[in-house]
Order: structure tokens, then sequence, then C-alpha cells
């Protein structure tokens, strides 16, 4: 089970998204960002629809000649993701 959310156990997430503008929001955020951070290869995956409490929702893997750039631009993209991508989460409890 995830973490308790207000004191309650959260059963599964519920993820909503308009694919399309999301797909392309992800794919412009990790080209972005891979430009910025010198990166060879990035992969973004968000699923969408029910998600038992914790499975993986998300996924960012990123490649690059360094490790401080993998790092540091697979965080960026993350944290751009959660705050710019047109993907809402509900959870739902038990």
């Amino acid at each position: 089970m995830r973490s308790p959310s207000g004191g309650a156990e959260i059963k599964h997430l519920e993820y909503e998204s308009y694919e399309r503008v999301a797909d392309q929001q992800m794919e412009q955020i990790a080209t972005e960002v891979g430009l910025q951070h010198g990166l060879t290869e990035v992969l973004v995956v968000h699923r969408i629809g029910t998600v038992t409490a914790g499975d993986t929702a998300f996924l960012v893997a990123v490649s690059a000649p360094h490790r401080t750039a993998a790092f540091a631009g697979s965080a960026l993209i993350v944290d751009r993701i959660k705050a710019e991508v047109a993907i809402w989460k509900q959870e739902i409890l038990e």
C-alpha cells in the first residue's frame, strides 16, 4: 500500500490526461532537457488509467556521457513533467 493520505490508506490511483497533448508535452520537455544537459537518449513513460498503489506510474530513463548530466537531466524532466504536463491524479482511498 501507498503511504496514508490524510490518515486513510490509498487503494489505487486514477490517472487521466489528454493523451495526445500530454505525449506532445512530454516529448517537448524530453527534447529541451536533453539538449540542455547533453543527454544522448531519453525515454519517458507515464501510465494512464488505474494504477495499483505501489506500482510504477512514471518512468524516466536517460543516457549521457557523464552521470552528473544524466542525474541532473532526469531530475529536471521529472520536475517539469509533474509541473507542466496535462496529467491528473486522483487517489482512491480504502
